[in-house]
């Protein structure tokens, strides 16, 4: 599956992706539990511009019976403020 994802700000930005289960809602990239992996998990994203997100399964023992739900978090990290001279 792909997910675009735009930057509609004025500047660029850091972005950071993944997946989790939603047991935590503080999860982290390096805590996160889910049958999932993105790709690409770290950009750069220029203003206007859009990237795409592949999710890849990893896992093929998903529940038969049921629904399964997860999380795509995307963290927009903006660059600091330039130091003044």
């Amino acid at each position: 599956m792909t997910v675009r994802v735009q930057n509609t700000g004025k500047r660029a930005a850091l972005v950071q992706a993944w997946t989790d289960d939603g047991s935590n809602e503080r999860s982290t990239p390096e805590a996160a539990n889910a049958p999932f992996v993105l790709r690409p998990p770290m950009f750069r994203l220029d203003q206007g511009k859009s990237q795409v997100l592949r999710i890849l399964s990893t896992a093929a023992d998903l529940p038969k019976d049921r629904e399964s739900l997860y999380w795509l978090n995307v963290l927009d990290i903006p660059p600091t403020p330039s130091a003044k001279s």
